[in-house]
């Protein structure tokens, strides 16, 4: 029988990445189940909060959805929900269209998500939403190429390419024990790929918002490359060098703060 995989994104149920992502998975034998927001839900990060809920309450709400067909994959089943991408992750992992998925495949996204972006990215938290089931989930981003005279929907990415470096790792993330798994692929031909690489989080990355003026209530942001010096081991170190970065992430998980604890009971006595 083949493996059941749930696919979820944050750029939502039509875009190209999601689809591309899906028809490769029914090409290698798995078959997916698509349940995406409606709507672009880029960097909503773990929000389960859908802004079109119908009569909410403390205790119960209605999320609207509605069946779709993807054109590279008719005969999956999909579906559009009217929520963030944690809150699609955690309806289908709550079965509420059909049995519980045995892996997870969110994105492909439209951009990297390295470094501290892995806190923003809905992506990367509607994976951590389904790992939390105990089900094996991989975040794919990809790199992009942008033309400074050209609109950021024009610009270059390989889905194609992210798609077959997810491919390779799922296949093995389920026995690898690595419960959560990000993965950025560079922007470039399969055959340019270096490798995978084991990767640290970077502490930076080379873009980054700068806060442009404040007026009359309303704060301009602009994005711009910076002068960050990027680690060559890190996420977004490798993939600046042609490798796919893999980062087997640990969720929301604690430490012991024994030490903490004494201090605040020694300055209260």
């Amino acid at each position: 029988m083949a493996t059941r995989v749930l696919v979820t994104n944050d750029d939502g149920i039509d875009a190209k990445g999601l689809r591309v992502l899906t028809a490769a998975l029914v090409e290698h034998g798995y078959e997916p189940i698509v349940v995406a927001p409606n709507r672009d839900y880029s960097g909503a990060a773990g929000s389960l909060l859908s802004l079109g809920v119908a009569d909410p309450s403390h205790d119960q709400s209605e999320l609207r959805y509605e069946r779709r067909v993807l054109e590279e994959a008719p005969d999956v089943e999909a579906y559009a929900l009217d929520g963030p991408p944690a809150l699609c992750a955690l309806i289908a992992m709550r079965e509420a269209f059909g049995p519980m998925p045995e892996l997870v495949a969110s994105g492909i996204n439209f951009g990297l998500n390295v470094g501290p972006a892995v806190v923003h990215s809905g992506t990367v938290n509607a994976a951590l939403t389904a790992a939390r089931f105990g089900v094996p989930a991989l975040a794919v981003s990809a790199g992009f190429n942008i033309d400074p005279a050209k609109p950021i929907e024009e610009a270059e990415i390989r889905y194609d390419t992210a798609a077959r470096v997810a491919i390779q790792v799922l296949a093995e993330q389920q026995a690898s024990g690595h419960q959560l798994v990000s993965l950025n692929t560079p922007c470039c031909d399969f055959s340019e790929v270096k490798g995978l690489r084991s990767a640290s989080l970077a502490e930076s990355f080379r873009w980054r918002s700068y806060i442009e003026s404040i007026e009359g209530g309303v704060i301009t942001r602009v994005y711009r490359e910076s002068d960050t010096e990027v680690p060559a081991d890190t996420d977004a170190g490798l993939v600046e060098q042609g490798y796919a970065a893999v980062s087997s992430l640990i969720g929301v998980s604690t430490v012991d703060c024994s030490d903490l604890i004494e201090a605040v009971v020694e300055a209260s006595a």
